[in-house]
């Protein structure tokens, strides 16, 4: 994923969204360094995604939202075996 577009993606949910229905096998979905101003939604029949960014610093998922952190997250994840690794939300 590439904000800029140089990736096969622009948005972390389409890379998301291109991984198949029940998968069992893991798929590593890399993100460059960037801000991504999205919601973020991983839907229970996509297990098994390794979402690696370029560092903490340095990859960025947010969103605006200001209702209550159960109404308006940036992350939902309702998928077993899912990993986040170098990304702050």
């Amino acid at each position: 994923v590439d904000s800029s577009g140089a990736g096969n993606f622009t948005k972390l949910q389409h890379a998301i969204d291109a991984v198949p229905l029940n998968n069992n096998r893991w798929v590593q979905i890399r993100i460059l360094q960037g801000t991504y101003r999205e919601k973020v939604v991983i839907p229970i029949e996509k297990p098994f995604i390794f979402l690696k960014g370029d560092g903490k610093r340095k990859t960025l998922i947010v969103w605006n939202d200001h209702g209550n952190i159960d109404e308006s997250p940036t992350f939902i994840c309702a998928a077993s075996h899912i990993i986040a690794k170098s990304i702050s939300f």
